[in-house]
């Protein structure tokens, strides 16, 4: 019998989870905000320089990144 990892979906989507939470906590920690709404077009922009930089290198905090900026343009978006 072969060795069988398992449902590897769900440890990807615990990973993801994990990396977006600890990404979120370090935006309202860098710029002292409590809810991500709060954030400026200037931030978010700086956030997503950040994402194309060579010193974003590791895969979970990129997308987890990205996905921040997507839900906060998300808002602006359907808050207009």
């Amino acid at each position: 019998m072969s060795f069988d990892p398992g449902k590897i979906h769900k440890l990807q989507d615990r990973l993801e989870s994990e990396a977006y939470d600890w990404m979120e906590y370090r935006i309202q920690e860098q710029y002292n905000v409590k809810d991500m709404s709060e954030l400026t077009e200037e931030q978010i922009q700086e956030i997503e320089e950040y994402i194309e930089s060579e010193d974003c290198y590791e895969p979970y905090v990129g997308m987890s990144l990205r996905s921040i900026c997507d839900n906060w343009r998300e808002e602006q978006y359907d808050g207009s």
